[in-house]
């Protein structure tokens, strides 16, 4: 009789430890998700922050751009004006 509790005794000790592992383990497998969780979320965050860089820039290019046009415009009606203007004087000294 003794000697078969001895031996459920040394069952229980030995599923007891079986259980320590299992959780050991499983907290140890929680925490390495977290750290990895951790990790993407501050990578997530790093490109969240790259695309607002990316899109602040192309805005600036953009703004950019369109002055640049702008500019060329005002140039090429200044040039038009001009040349039409030449064009106008020479008639008139044709003409006198």
């Amino acid at each position: 009789e003794r000697q078969r509790w001895q031996q459920r005794v040394s069952e229980l000790q030995a599923l007891k430890s079986q259980q320590v592992a299992a959780i050991t383990a499983d907290g140890e497998r929680r925490r390495v998700e977290a750290l990895d969780y951790v990790e993407q979320q501050k990578q997530l965050e790093d490109l969240v922050e790259e695309v607002q860089s990316l899109r602040d820039d192309l805005s600036q290019v953009e703004r950019s751009a369109a002055s640049t046009v702008r500019e060329a415009v005002v140039c090429l009606e200044h040039g038009f004006a001009k040349r039409l203007v030449e064009k106008a004087e020479k008639r008139q000294l044709q003409y006198e």
